[in-house]
C-alpha cells in the first residue's frame, strides 16, 4: 500500500454531548488511516497491539482491568488486543467473553472476535463469537489472522507494552512465526501517532486542565497539622471527581517533610503533617483518559528559608518558559534556552529537568512516549500544532504545555508562588 491510497480527512472539531464514543466516528477512522499511512512507511504488512492506551485511541476501548499481572492461569486472555492491516480499512478486535460489554458498547469495533472455549451461540450471538473449538486463545487469534489473509508478511507486534507479560507475548510471537509472520517491534507505530493531537484531543487536554486546578485548590483547603498524606489526596481525588475527572494513572503523589519533599514518587502514606512542613503535590486531570500534569509545593507554616529560596527557584523558571515558548519551537532551542537559564541565574542544577509527552494514560503510567531533556538530542524536532507535553523545573513545579498553530500556552492557573498555610 503506498501513502497516496490513504485519505486522511480534515479533523472534526465539533461533539454531541449525547455520544457514548468519547469522539466521531471520522476522528477514528483517520486515525487508523494514520496508523496505516505510518505502517507503509515502515514496511509493516499486519500491527497487533495490545497497549491499553493505543487500544483506546484506535477503538474507544476501555477498561478498569487489562490483565496486566495476572495469574497464570489468566495470562493468555492478555493476549487480547487490535489487529490492523496496512491495506485494509477495518480492524479486528480479539478479546474474552468476559468483555463482551465494553467491545459492543464502548468501541467502534465492526469485527470483534470474542473467544470461548465451548460454543455459546444463543448467548452470544454469532456476530460476536468466534468459537475456539478447543483451540488456545492465541491460537484463535492466528488462525483468523490466516483466514483473513492477514498473516505472511511483516508483523509488528508491541513489544514494548507491558501486557501480555513476556510469557504470553513469547508465544503470540512464536506462533505468529509458526503462520510465517515475519516478527518485528512495533511499539512505536501507534504512540507517534498519537503524538499530535487533533483540536478534540486538545480541547480534552485544556478540560483535564481546569480539573487538575480544582483539585490542587482542594488540596490547599484542607491542609493543616495533624492531617496525613492520604487526608490530602482523598480531597483532591473527591473534588476532581466531583468536577467529572477520571482516575489518575499514577496516584497518591504527596509526600511531606524536610527530605521527603524531594524524593520523587513515594506512595502517599500515613504520616502526619507538621508545622513548619514543606509538601509537594503532584497530580493530574483526567478528562476521557487525556491527562494534564500540574505539581506545587506548599508550606504548613514559615518555611523554611533554604527550602523556599530552592523553591522560589522553580517560579523563575516558569516565568522564563512562559517567555520563549512559541508555536513550531524547536525542541533543541527550547532546552538550550533553559539551561542557558538556569546557569545565569546561578541555579544549582537541579537532579532533572525537562518533560515528556501527556494525554491518554492508563494505570500504572502517565508518561508519553515522547521525552526531552539535557540528555537527549531531538535535532530538527519542533513543538507541532497538537503537541502536548508537561515541564518539570525540578525544583517542585510542573505544568503542562500546549501547542496549536497560533499559540503556544501553559494551562495551569496555580499560581506558582510557595503556597503557605
Amino acid at each position: 500500500m503506498t501513502k497516496a491510497n490513504i485519505l486522511i480527512q480534515d479533523e472534526l472539531d465539533v461533539a454531541t454531548s449525547e455520544m457514548e464514543l468519547a469522539f466521531p466516528i471520522l476522528e477514528y477512522k483517520n486515525r487508523l488511516n494514520k496508523i496505516r499511512k505510518a505502517m507503509a512507511e515502515q514496511n509493516i504488512d499486519l500491527l497487533y497491539i495490545t497497549n491499553p492506551e493505543n487500544l483506546y485511541y484506535v477503538s474507544g476501548y476501555s477498561a478498569a482491568w487489562y490483565r496486566g499481572n495476572p495469574p497464570i492461569a489468566w495470562s493468555e486472555s492478555a493476549a487480547s488486543g487490535i489487529a490492523i492491516h496496512v491495506d485494509h480499512d477495518k480492524f479486528i478486535l480479539f478479546d474474552v467473553v468476559d468483555e463482551l460489554g465494553i467491545t459492543m458498547w464502548s468501541t467502534v469495533s465492526t469485527d470483534s472476535r470474542i473467544y470461548h472455549d465451548s460454543p455459546h451461540g444463543k448467548y452470544l450471538g454469532k456476530h460476536f463469537e468466534a468459537v475456539a473449538d478447543g483451540m488456545s486463545f492465541i491460537d484463535m487469534i492466528v488462525r483468523d489472522l490466516k483466514n483473513e489473509g492477514w498473516t505472511g508478511g511483516r508483523t509488528a507486534i508491541e513489544m514494548g507494552s507491558y501486557r501480555p507479560v513476556r510469557l504470553i507475548s513469547e508465544k503470540l510471537q512464536a506462533t505468529l512465526e509458526a503462520a510465517n509472520c515475519e516478527v518485528v517491534d512495533g511499539t512505536k507505530i501507534v504512540r507517534d501517532v498519537r503524538f499530535i493531537k487533533s483540536p478534540m484531543e486538545l480541547r480534552y487536554i485544556e478540560t483535564a486542565s481546569k480539573i487538575a486546578d480544582i483539585g490542587m485548590q482542594a488540596a490547599l483547603s484542607v491542609m493543616k497539622p495533624g492531617i496525613t498524606e492520604l487526608d490530602i489526596v482523598a480531597e483532591y481525588t473527591y473534588a476532581m471527581h466531583k468536577a467529572g475527572g477520571e482516575n489518575m494513572a499514577i496516584v497518591g503523589l504527596v509526600h511531606a517533610g524536610p527530605e521527603r519533599v524531594w524524593c520523587r514518587h513515594p506512595n502517599a502514606s500515613r504520616r502526619l503533617i507538621m508545622p513548619g512542613d514543606p509538601i509537594e503535590v503532584d497530580l493530574s486531570g483526567v478528562y476521557y483518559r487525556y491527562h494534564s500534569n500540574l505539581s506545587r509545593c506548599f508550606s504548613i507554616g514559615e518555611p523554611d528559608p533554604k527550602f523556599a529560596a530552592t523553591y522560589a527557584q522553580s517560579k523563575k523558571s516558569m516565568m522564563k518558559v512562559k517567555e520563549i515558548i512559541k508555536p513550531n519551537m524547536y525542541v533543541n532551542d527550547f532546552m538550550s534556552q533553559m539551561s542557558a537559564f538556569y546557569k545565569e541565574e546561578g541555579m544549582e542544577p537541579p537532579l532533572w529537568f525537562g518533560g515528556y509527552e501527556v494525554g491518554i494514560s492508563y494505570p500504572p503510567d502517565w508518561v508519553g512516549e515522547f521525552v526531552y531533556d539535557t540528555s537527549t538530542d531531538h535535532e530538527g524536532v519542533q513543538f507541532a500544532p497538537g503537541a502536548v507535553v508537561n515541564f518539570e523545573t525540578g525544583f517542585g513545579i510542573n505544568d503542562t504545555l500546549i501547542f496549536t498553530k497560533d499559540e503556544a500556552k501553559i494551562l495551569g492557573t496555580t499560581p506558582w508562588d510557595l503556597l503557605i498555610v
